[in-house]
């Protein structure tokens, strides 16, 4: 039988039944990566228990709030200086793009329409990156909403989470956002969302629950606040489970589909937030 390779990635896999061998992309066989604060690392998940570190603090970013896989590469955004980097997949860092302005944190990375988009603060605005080494503004300070906490695609659409109101947007593709989901009750942030099992769902503070929209106008809660952690920072779908990192312990989470959390990773040394999640 003919062989048939496809030179897209640099994984090999194969398909016994057919006997074809092909080049898969790195990201269908990704490891769960997750930034820290505060010393501004970054760390792979070993699947059981534990993490491991792959990249020591960026100089004077203490936090690395957020993770995207874009074009194949990992990148991270970070305060306090508000800067875009690229992981060398080794063991360091590569500056992409430099402060926003007054811009002092990336909350969020989210890829959307082939580009790169990253939500603010202290202005909570929208950016897309240019690929080269700068940021354009595609949607201003949303209100009263100064952070925009959470990005995440959804239904070919691309939404927010904010803070101090905790509400859920969509972003009109063009200049604006559309609210379509009120602040959650005593919930002030929606530090998170991940798109799972063709839903929604948002992490917050300062209860630290779990939450799915409704694809209407309003959450309903799927799992209660998580012992003494308080906020939902990161969340994250691997290997077919959704997952979340944590402060003020710093511990990673298992859902389990129903309505609580199964701690599969202990507190990351003298980290004590996993600000971001992705699978690369």
């Amino acid at each position: 039988m003919t062989i048939q390779r496809l030179n897209v990635g640099n994984r090999i896999l194969t398909i016994p039944d057919f006997g074809v061998e092909f080049f898969a992309p790195k990201a269908a066989m990704g490891k769960l990566y997750g930034g820290t604060a505060r010393n501004g690392k970054l760390y792979r998940w070993n699947d059981v228990d534990a993490w491991e570190e792959v990249a020591g603090k960026l100089g004077a970013e203490t936090y690395i709030l957020s993770l995207a896989v874009y074009g194949g590469k990992l990148y991270g955004g970070t305060y306090p200086n508000g800067k875009l980097y690229r992981w060398n997949d080794v063991n360091a860092w590569e500056e992409v793009a430099g402060k926003l302005g007054a811009e002092t944190h990336i909350f969020s990375l989210a890829v959307y329409g082939g580009k790169l988009y990253g939500g603010t603060a202290s202005n909570g605005k929208l950016y897309r990156w240019n690929d080269v080494d700068a940021w354009e503004e595609v949607a201003g300070k949303l209100g009263a909403e100064t952070y925009i906490w959470s990005l995440a695609v959804y239904g070919g659409k691309l939404y927010g989470g904010t803070y101090p109101n905790g509400k859920l947007y969509r972003w009109n593709d063009v200049n604006a956002w559309e609210e379509v989901a009120g602040k959650l009750g005593a919930e002030e942030h929606i530090l998170s969302l991940a798109v799972y099992g063709g839903k929604l769902y948002g992490g917050t503070l300062p209860n630290g629950k779990l939450y799915r929209w409704n694809d209407v106008n309003a959450w309903e809660e799927v799992a209660g606040k998580l012992g003494a952690e308080t906020h939902i920072l990161s969340l994250a779908v691997y290997g077919g489970k959704l997952y979340g990192g944590t402060y003020p312990n710093g511990k990673l989470y298992r859902w389990n589909d129903v309505n609580a959390w199964e701690e599969v990773a202990g507190k990351l040394g003298a980290e004590t937030e996993i600000r971001s999640l992705a699978v690369y």
